[in-house]
């Protein structure tokens, strides 16, 4: 029997029935300023390039920054039996969605409930047009490894996709000297932030379900935004420690939450015009 989002999130040690997110009108007003900015719309080209190459940037990111651990995988055998065992998140087979957008990517995950509640990881989707944006991706969706099983380092749903946010702008950052990929995805986080606020608003439109996914999104996108700002103008020794920290998560030693606690990040303060026009306008 398939579970319903709101057993899913009790069954993944979030806080249970979480509230639809009502866009503020401030939210709604600054999303429009923002996507009329030059950023979300310019046209940024990427180039094609092989799957090895977007494999080899993304363990390149990874080895320099962080230190990441085996995870639990899943293989079905026909369809009942199954073989479980640690793996490097690397070893997870890739394959490919069918959709045609280069920033489609998901992890694949198991939820047991039974004795406990376990999550365990069968591949990663990838779009089959590889660019200069898969490896960004991927990045995301390895993150994801390193949190989505270890049940309590996240406490809030909607908190579940901001280290994946924050880990693929930090890898687009530091992709092209330019800032060409870190570009592309803040034109695309616009556009997608601002279709979500617009589903948020039309909510008697959408099931409960996709209305908490919609909510999800868009409050990590602003808090891993408003991370991010503060990473990205930060010094040296201030980027050192929000790596360190996000290490921390990686280890088990510290919460998302705690983290957002020690940086002061709020959905009231990601929500800063001054701040995020600064940003998106430089």
């Amino acid at each position: 029997m398939s579970l319903t989002k709101d057993q899913e999130i009790i069954l993944r040690g979030y806080t249970p029935n979480p509230k639809i997110y009502k866009p503020s009108s401030k939210l709604i007003s600054l999303l429009k300023k923002l996507n009329n900015l030059s950023i979300a719309k310019h046209d940024y080209q990427v180039h094609q390039m092989t799957l090895d190459d977007s494999i080899y940037d993304t363990k390149a990111f990874f080895s320099r920054y962080y230190k990441l651990h085996k995870i639990p995988y899943i293989k079905y055998q026909n369809n009942h039996n199954y073989r479980l065992k640690n793996i490097s998140p690397y070893n997870l087979p890739l394959f490919k969605n069918e959709c045609q957008d280069i920033f489609s990517s998901s992890i694949i995950e198991d939820l047991i409930s039974k004795p406990n509640p376990q999550i365990f990881y069968h591949g990663i989707n990838l779009s089959p047009i590889i660019t200069e944006q898969t490896s960004a991706s991927y990045v995301h969706e390895i993150t994801h490894s390193q949190l989505d099983h270890q049940i309590g380092a996240i406490k809030e749903f909607y908190h579940a996709e901001i280290l994946s946010i924050f880990n693929e702008l930090f890898h687009a950052l530091i992709l092209s000297c330019d800032e060409k990929i870190l570009r592309l995805n803040d034109s695309r986080r616009l556009y997608e932030m601002a279709t979500l606020t617009e589903n948020l608003q039309l909510i008697k439109n959408f099931n409960r379900e996709d209305l908490l996914l919609d909510s999800q999104y868009l409050i990590s996108g602003l808090k891993a935004y408003n991370l991010f700002i503060s990473f990205y103008y930060g010094t040296h020794t201030l980027k050192k420690e929000i790596i360190s920290d996000i290490q921390y998560i990686f280890d088990g030693y510290l919460t998302i939450e705690e983290l957002l606690n020690k940086y002061d990040i709020t959905l009231e303060n990601s929500i800063d015009k001054p701040k995020l026009l600064k940003y998106f306008n430089r």
